[in-house]
């Protein structure tokens, strides 16, 4: 909880958070976070530099919430995609940069710890508006989100929500030319926090200076996914749900209703908290690929003595699951990302006398050496341990 409290929360508690304020209403914590000491504007543009001939790929930018198209293809144009963003921001554009979640470990072990807490997908994307502009119209969003004001301020408007659990298919561009009365409005400082709930309209506008925050959405599992995934993992074991459905065959209303009562039938003995469970797992397999010292550590990993010091990367996800006298470790980034979910995911099997030293080193918040690693494991053995876990980018050796 101490990253939650550190960058979110504050001094409030977060399981009042979840008791009486998420999927709610929308909720304001003053002074909360101190995420602006790791996630500044300076640190953005320079990343932008970096990544220049792949701006398109991460970015939007938004005139009156209308999308400008940031040139892809750099011999057709005498302008850097860098050069075209600032001109579009100088002329009062909002600047969208997306995938924060993946991108800055900051913000990527935040949101993995806000996984852990309220469960399902998070992830985190920037906004930067300049002094005197309206980054988007007023709109709901499908998933509820939590702004952490980075630099600046920002005057919101709240309205009466319009939609319970919106999915994507239920969102709707609302009316500007009759908007609504706000039930509420309010200006974001530096390290304010705001929660809007998922289908409650709003709106931000900025007045004498810049703003920068940052939107981390809690897009929470919903029984539609995890009955979606239900049909891949029955689809094994039932032919029926496999069966062919050719055109104006005679045939197909009958295959048609025999796969869904063959379906529905084996749904029934589908165990709720597993079936979550194994949808979570797939999921993982299916996240990107972002430890940024893979090669590092693949070259350290033979080199490592007891007095190596290792510390967990927050940017590589891993789901520990106990399976008779084996601990079972999934890591995320084993599915190519876009692939479907699968229902086996490739996992790491390691003997359950090394429980007390994997759970140390997946939970860990600060640099372990490795003789310190507590657990029964003599230093060979745990030496071994940290070497595998290190080749799969779920420890990092850590600096001097």
């Amino acid at each position: 909880m101490e990253t939650l409290s550190k960058y979110v929360f504050g001094t409030a508690s977060p399981s009042e958070f979840m008791a009486g304020v998420i999927g709610r209403h929308y909720h304001i914590y003053r002074d909360a976070s101190q995420l602006w000491r790791d996630v500044s504007l300076v640190d953005m543009e320079r990343y932008l530099n970096q990544c220049e001939g792949h701006l398109h790929t991460f970015i939007r930018v938004l005139d009156k919430g209308n999308d400008l198209h940031i040139p892809t293809e750099a011999r057709f144009t005498q302008e850097t995609q860098k050069a075209y963003i600032d001109r579009a921001y100088a002329g009062g554009a909002t600047v969208k940069v997306e995938d924060y979640d993946s991108r800055h470990p900051v913000v990527a072990a935040m949101c993995r710890e806000l996984e852990a807490f309220i469960g399902g997908n998070v992830y985190a994307m920037s906004f930067l508006t300049p002094a005197g502009q309206r980054g988007f119209p007023v709109h709901f969003d499908v998933a509820d989100a939590l702004i952490i004001q980075l630099e600046g301020s920002k005057h919101w408007k709240i309205y009466d929500k319009v939609i319970d659990s919106p999915t994507h298919a239920l969102n709707y561009r609302m009316s500007q030319s009759a908007e609504p009365a706000p039930i509420d409005e309010f200006v974001l400082n530096k390290g304010d926090v705001l929660y809007i709930p998922s289908g409650v309209p709003h709106s931000a506008l900025c007045t004498t200076e810049h703003s920068l925050h940052l939107s981390v959405g809690l897009n929470v599992w919903k029984p539609y996914q995890l009955l979606n995934f239900a049909v891949s993992l029955l689809t094994e074991s039932l032919s029926s749900l496999r069966s062919p459905i050719y055109k104006n065959d005679a045939d197909n209303e009958r295959r048609i209703s025999a796969a869904i009562d063959e379906f529905c039938s084996k749904l029934k003995d589908v165990e709720p908290r597993k079936l979550l469970d194994s949808f979570e797992t797939s999921f993982n397999a299916n996240r990107p690929e972002v430890n940024g010292q893979a090669m590092t550590n693949f070259s350290l990993a033979q080199a490592i003595t007891q007095d190596t010091r290792v510390s967990r990367n927050h940017l590589k996800f891993a789901k520990l699951k106990k399976s008779g006298d084996k601990m079972r470790i999934f890591p995320s980034s084993t599915i190519r990302p876009g692939k479907s979910l699968l229902p086996a995911s490739a996992y790491i099997e390691i003997p359950d006398v090394a429980e007390t030293e994997i759970v140390a080193l997946l939970e860990s918040s600060a640099p372990l050496k490795i003789s310190d690693i507590p657990g029964g494991l003599d230093i060979p053995s745990k030496l071994v341990l940290v070497q595998q876990l290190l080749r799969q980018g779920i420890l990092s050796v850590a600096a001097h």
